[in-house]
């Protein structure tokens, strides 16, 4: 039988309180004898240990600072290592042949909230993280047709959708943080010789760029408009 999440909990009977078997005046032999009692014991924790499972993975806690998946070094991980955490993705992209050399397979976890990229590998299973994109809200991908639910553990430090530009400032002020405004990419794109018609396509958010030890590095992607934080990108450093 399935139980819909939301009816997991069930309301005791009322002809059942306190050790007491009356509705009234009445009695329920049934519900007062301990066989009846176990029953009903027995068929709640049942219901609580089916409405528990998860029909997928996730990984309970990423630190970008430290740079790991639960416990795991991220930029140590293989493709094989992350589905054993996060399970089957509902996505998978090939390797960019244009780009072949520098990025592997790209998987997509649009339920967690998760896009991996992966280096280059002659070993299917083996290539190794390039990067991790995490979303903070459920953001729409206008390409693949789909939505990016938020990411459902926890995040450290504890970012969230809610922070605009000065909290995030705020709390990586520790590190070094290059501030990458609209402004400031204009000005990289004509420096790299793209057209200023092509700019609006290309930039799409505010981003705040951090270093970490070990040359890791975050991008904080910032909506351009009102400045909440949409999502993270954590990147390992070149091998």
């Amino acid at each position: 039988m399935w139980i819909e999440p939301h009816k997991r909990h069930l309301t005791v009977p009322k002809y059942w309180h306190r050790g007491s078997c009356a509705i009234g005046a009445e009695r329920n032999p049934r519900m007062c004898s301990l066989g009846g009692y176990m029953n009903f014991l027995g068929i709640r924790m049942a219901i609580l240990v089916l409405g528990a499972a998860l029909p997928y993975g996730f990984a309970q806690t990423i630190d970008l600072v430290a740079g790991t998946m639960d416990g795991q070094a991220m930029c140590a991980m293989e493709l094989d290592d992350v589905t054993s955490i996060l399970g089957r993705p509902a996505a998978v992209d090939d390797e960019d042949e244009f780009m072949g050399a520098v990025r592997g397979p790209r998987l997509f976890y649009d339920h967690l909230g998760l896009e991996l990229d992966f280096r280059h590998g002659e070993t299917a299973g083996q290539e190794r993280v390039l990067s991790l994109k995490v979303y903070l809200a459920r953001t729409w991908d206008d390409i693949r047709l789909q939505w990016y639910d938020a990411f459902p553990g926890t995040l450290v430090p504890a970012i969230s959708a809610d922070w605009r530009l000065d909290r995030t400032r705020e709390e990586f002020d520790e590190f070094e943080v290059v501030d990458e405004s609209p402004e400031y990419q204009e000005r990289e794109l004509e420096n790299a010789g793209v057209l200023p018609a092509l700019f609006d396509a290309v930039i799409s958010y505010y981003r705040l760029r951090v270093g970490f030890p070990g040359n890791r590095q975050v991008i904080l992607n910032h909506e351009k408009t009102t400045r909440f934080l949409e999502h993270v990108i954590f990147i390992c450093p070149d091998l």
